[in-house]
């Protein structure tokens, strides 16, 4: 089957020249981009995705969605016409499977929330086509959806953790709500609570609920005591001879917050200036704001980082040999903790874009003194792809330590660009989205 969208790759195939790289096309280039369509032509690969009428439900609701089925540059696939939707619970229970008939690219269904074996928990939504099954379940449509109970659900808890860097002290500061059906807090509520491991009580206390039915649990722990197998269960008295037991799992706080580096197009080169992104996750899966410093190996600071959005950051860094550095991070809660940044190479090649100009994607290619002696006058490749699909290309013969190429937008596809370096045999040396 052909893909009417490689019809643009002729327009879409540009080459450019500048002082540091000769670029003009090729035969091998040209095979590759062969080689390319001819996979994709035999072997193409369908996406399915979701659209979901809301982010949450409860039990009795109807889950309303709206699936789509493309392949190539995102045309309605017509390779499939039945899309598979496996709902699977907490426990790795398989639900129900749904089957869509497809039409035009898209099918619509719903999942009842009143059928037998729906409660509250979070289920996995997973959906495909049976050609999807014969390449990586990667490629399927993976989604997770909580399911509360509007009718029970009476308590809420946020768990947060106080911890010292470079210790094994921690304290877990508890904070539960305590409100009835109607959402009315349970103020000033007698509460007991006990913290037991391996049915062991490590813990216990009690408190009583502000006006807004708040309770607040701080419990002093020490590296001594798993937290993933800790359990904090309550006992309130509502009145009226009403008691509210509940437990909650100290799991999601027994872990430090993840710090990960993302140097841009894959890897930190020395001498080479490269911006690095920053992610800070709690243990709860998700994100947390931060401040950071970034020190070398002799405790001098380089620079420093603040979160930006949804615990994401950036910097900029010129890595050099011999040094090795990491991040001294604050987290918005007060806690710290030090990392290790990803260990600079030499002898190597760094991709940078610019995406500041919606007119065109600026590409900025460098590589250190050893990199070029060794690999001067060779030839790399610059391929872009959308999903399966090559809209851009171009030869490159390395003469310089930098260059920077122009890629008009107005000559893209609309989507997300997958730009790859490739040495002359096709090897990915680095790649940017």
């Amino acid at each position: 089957m052909k893909f009417r969208s490689l019809l643009i790759l002729s327009a879409t195939l540009l080459f450019f020249t500048s002082t540091a790289f000769a670029q003009r096309d090729s035969i091998p280039l040209s095979t590759i981009i062969d080689k390319a369509n001819k996979s994709i032509n035999s072997h193409p690969v369908e996406k399915v995705y979701l659209h979901f009428d809301k982010p949450y439900y409860a039990i009795g609701d109807t889950i309303w969605y709206k699936a789509y089925l493309t392949y190539g540059l995102h045309q309605p696939s017509e390779l499939s016409r039945i899309i598979y939707v496996d709902i699977i619970n907490s426990h790795d229970q398989a639900i129900e499977t749904q089957m869509l008939t497809v039409k035009n690219g898209s099918a619509i269904g719903s999942i009842s929330l009143t059928q037998p074996g729906y409660d509250q928990d979070s289920y996995h939504i997973r959906a495909y086509t049976r050609w999807m099954t014969n390449f990586d379940k990667a490629y399927f449509f993976n989604k997770t959806i909580v399911v509360g109970n509007a009718i029970n659900k009476q308590v809420s808890t946020v768990i947060s953790i106080r911890r010292t860097a470079n210790t094994g002290e921690a304290g877990i500061n508890t904070t539960i709500t305590y409100k009835d059906t109607e959402g009315n807090a349970y103020a000033d509520k007698k509460v007991q609570w006990t913290i037991t491991n391996n049915s062991e009580d490590i813990a216990k206390g009690k408190g009583v609920t502000d006006a807004q039915g708040k309770l607040n649990i701080i419990f002093p722990n020490t590296a001594s005591v798993d937290l993933a197998a800790a359990v904090l269960n309550t006992v309130l008295d509502a009145g009226n001879r009403k008691i509210i037991n509940n437990s909650f799992p100290l799991k999601s706080a027994a872990l430090p917050a993840d710090v990960q580096f993302f140097p841009e197009g894959g890897n930190l080169v020395n001498n080479i200036l490269c911006r690095i992104a920053i992610k800070a996750i709690q243990s709860n899966g998700l994100s947390t704001d931060f401040s950071a410093t970034i020190t070398d190996n002799t405790g001098a600071a380089v620079t420093t980082c603040n979160s930006e959005h949804a615990g994401m950051g950036q910097f900029m860094l010129t890595p050099q040999a011999g040094k090795t550095y990491k991040a001294s991070v604050t987290f918005k809660d007060g806690t710290k903790d030090v990392y290790e940044l990803p260990q600079a190479q030499t002898g190597g090649m760094a991709m940078g874009v610019v995406t500041t100009d919606t007119s065109r994607l600026i590409v900025k290619i460098s590589v250190d003194e050893t990199y070029l002696k060794s690999h001067l006058n060779k030839i790399f490749y610059l391929v872009g792809k959308i999903g399966p699909v090559i809209c851009y290309a171009a030869k490159l013969t390395l003469m310089q330590p930098e260059v920077v190429v122009f890629i008009p937008t107005d000559k893209l596809p609309t989507g997300l660009i997958q730009l790859t370096l490739l040495t002359a045999l096709g090897q990915p040396i680095s790649e940017r989205l």
